[in-house]
């Protein structure tokens, strides 16, 4: 299949996820509401948001322009093609001080131009994900009690790529 063609099926998947991320069906944890604590570590009985190294919680912010740019925070790289945006964007990428890995945004809900999403790379190599797991990229809720979407991701050395439509919080799940 050609680049191009992978590319557009890359675009119209990210689209459809993120159309289905609208329903309110949201994955939550047996018997809690969106509203309830502590913070969901599994939804449906299966799968477990990535326990890493505790990260020292640090932000890094950039005014990105129409040529793109790229963040860099914890481990974590964030690159914004050509194109993405159609004017400058102050973006500040954050790295909670915690055990998960997860970055957050701002602004929030900042959109993408969809023939140029950027990419998030998550580097998860103090984290623990077993063998034969396949880690994901996730949109969740600030709080994490509820996973909005499960982004089409690649896992490979130690690093969960995906392809971001908006700004919010992010976390790594297997």
């Amino acid at each position: 299949m050609k680049r191009t063609s992978l590319k557009i099926l890359a675009v119209v998947l990210a689209t459809v996820a993120g159309l289905a991320a609208c329903n309110s069906n949201a994955l939550t944890a047996p018997g809690t509401a969106s509203g309830d604590t502590p913070p969901v570590f599994s939804t449906s009985g299966s799968g477990r948001f990535a326990k890493c190294t505790k990260y020292a919680g640090s932000s890094t912010s950039a005014t990105i322009g129409t040529a793109g740019g790229k963040l860099a925070v914890g481990g974590h790289t964030f690159t914004i093609p050509a194109g993405a945006l159609s004017s400058p964007v102050t973006i500040t990428m954050s790295v909670p001080s915690d055990t998960l890995a997860s970055v957050q945004f701002q602004p929030a809900g900042l959109n993408f131009n969809l023939l140029h999403l950027p990419k998030l790379s998550m580097n998860v190599k103090s984290c623990s994900i077993p063998s034969g797991a396949q880690p994901t990229i996730v949109y969740v809720s600030d709080n994490l009690l509820t996973i909005l979407e499960s982004l089409l991701s690649t896992y490979s050395n130690s690093t969960v790529t995906a392809y971001l439509l908006h700004f919010s919080r992010y976390a790594v799940h297997y």
